[in-house]
């Protein structure tokens, strides 16, 4: 069995290679968890993780992560929780 994947964005290079391999598209399928790998937008991730309780199962990949925005947020590179706990933490 082939992977199973969805793509909510219109982008003809990655359907293309998609199709190419011999995966199968569920993207027009309405059940939920029927995919294997999900390229998604960041608004289909953030409905999809809204309620912290959505996991996905152990077969399942997507192209972000919720809060993902944060790995570049300068922000969150300095003073308290940022690069210097990291270093702490990894050495």
């Amino acid at each position: 069995m082939g992977i199973r994947w969805r793509c909510d964005l219109d982008k003809p290079v990655l359907i293309q290679n998609f199709k190419r391999r011999g995966w199968i598209d569920v993207s027009a399928e309405l059940e939920d968890d029927s995919w294997d790998l999900w390229w998604a937008n960041v608004q289909s991730v953030k409905q999809l993780f809204g309620d912290s309780m959505t996991r996905l199962h152990p077969h399942q990949r997507i192209n972000h992560f919720p809060n993902h925005y944060e790995l570049t947020r300068k922000v969150w590179l300095g003073g308290h929780g940022g690069l210097e706990t990291v270093v702490q933490v990894c050495g």
